[in-house]
């Protein structure tokens, strides 16, 4: 396929369930393809009935990033009809901090942007 004057495919990555875990744009050259969303791929889990409840956007390092629509990450919650329930976005706050004359480090803070339920206390961290 041609994206912005270059040819890529989708590379797949399955789990042992041969459910696809990892999606990533790369060009000719195997390495990472930025699409419009500003995605370079995208890891997903799985609940214990195959549907996929958790969609992380990642840059071409490999490291989650926000989006172009303000997210980083998809949290999802089914009812046994397959259907979503809940829904929730969260952004992700990259902060670098220096700790006594050590490297800096990244510090990943989760926070929720928007949830399609009415209580968003209850899409906390399971």
């Amino acid at each position: 396929m041609l994206y912005d004057g270059q040819f890529w495919h989708l590379k797949k990555t399955f789990n042992e369930d041969n459910q696809s875990v990892l999606d990533e744009y790369v060009g000719l050259d195997n390495e990472p393809i930025v699409m419009p969303d500003g995605a370079s791929a995208y890891a997903k889990e799985y609940d214990d009935y195959d549907n996929v409840d958790m969609i992380t956007y990642l840059g071409a390092d490999g490291e989650p990033i926000t989006n172009t629509s303000g997210y980083a990450i998809v949290k999802r919650v089914f009812n046994k009809d397959k259907k979503i329930t809940r829904e929730a976005y969260y952004a992700i706050l990259i902060a670098e901090k220096e700790m006594h004359g050590r490297l800096p480090y990244r510090v990943l803070v989760n926070y929720i942007l928007g949830c399609s339920c009415g209580d968003q206390d209850n899409l906390s961290e399971e």
